[in-house]
């Protein structure tokens, strides 16, 4: 036991007390990054800009029910089965200019909020995680033009995406760096993981991390795990007790979420990644379906050929 009381103790020194004083957050060299990831995102979907559309739920849901129920009415209409809360909060503000320019203020805000998750590594604040302000910032560009998200960019739909990154490194800021911000920054981090978890269900993937996160914490720097828990919580109480009036609602069954999610993380976040996504398409479509027939006949000739326990062994492993 005490080596295990001893090994905890290392990693919490290296992840929640980092050695030395935090020193300030890097503001401008934030700014800087923040912009130029914007550029880089626009660059990567330039026809949000240059012709800007709906996309799916910004018009057909958001945009509509901003218009038929107003801002404060629509606000916190569950769709898909869950609140979408900072999407509502893009139709509201949209909603003070004319209807023709709507499409582009909601893309320009998806842009922005993208933009900001995919820097926030780059804060000195994160230094006890990755020391290099370099690597950090490299980490934070690669973040935003990396990977094969077609359709994230740019749509407030799906900006919940980027916000669980930047819930999860919320919840990753050292007690330090609370100690050491204005007194009206401190709850900055707990009000925007409340926004955050009031818009991506998602964030209940986080509840083990908030758990740990709030032990030994007070103050502001126990706040916004607890914000996190109790917005998911809240979540998972409306799609379970909230009926969805029509709205559409999440199709299939748990063993497809969790196929669908393995085969996008494999195909579009994995292989995309390293041999782009014309490649990853021949190989999803062609190499893929012999393997999976070469690795049946494997699994199948060595069932036969197995006693008893072997087969059980084979059984859980597959």
């Amino acid at each position: 036991m005490p080596k295990y009381n001893m090994i905890y103790n290392d990693i919490s020194t290296v992840i929640r007390k980092p050695q030395g004083r935090v020193e300030p957050a890097g503001a401008w060299r934030f700014l800087s990054l923040f912009a130029i990831n914007i550029v880089l995102l626009m660059l990567r979907r330039p026809d949000a800009v240059a012709n800007p559309q709906f996309w799916a739920e910004d018009g057909v849901v958001f945009f509509r029910d901003q218009i038929v129920h107003g801002a404060w009415g629509s606000l916190f209409h569950p769709c898909a089965g869950y609140l979408n809360l900072i999407p509502r909060l893009v139709a509201a503000f949209a909603s003070l200019f004319p209807a023709r320019d709507a499409p582009l203020i909601f893309n320009l805000c998806a842009f922005m909020i993208a933009a900001m998750c995919c820097s926030l590594f780059s804060l000195t604040w994160y230094r006890h995680i990755v020391k290099s302000d370099w690597l950090r910032t490299l980490l934070c560009i690669l973040m935003a033009t990396a990977f094969y998200v077609d359709e994230l960019i740019g749509t407030i739909t799906n900006i919940q995406w980027y916000l669980l990154v930047a819930a999860l490194l919320l919840l990753l800021l050292p007690t330090e760096a609370y100690e050491q911000a204005p007194a009206w920054l401190r709850y900055m981090p707990a009000a925007s993981c409340l926004l955050i978890g009031l818009t991506a269900p998602l964030a209940m993937l986080l509840i083990p991390l908030c758990i740990w996160s709030a032990v030994g914490r007070k103050g502001p720097a126990k706040l916004a795990p607890v914000v996190v828990v109790l917005a998911a919580l809240l979540q998972v109480c409306i799609v379970v007790f909230v009926s969805p009036g029509g709205r559409p609602v999440p199709s299939g069954g748990l063993d497809q979420l969790i196929a669908s999610s393995l085969m996008g993380v494999t195909y579009r976040v994995v292989l995309t990644s390293m041999l782009g996504h014309s490649l990853e398409h021949i190989l999803a479509q062609g190499v893929a379906l012999g393997t999976l027939v070469v690795m049946t006949v494997r699994l199948t000739s060595m069932w036969w050929g197995s006693d008893t326990f072997r087969r059980w062994q084979l059984a859980v492993s597959v």
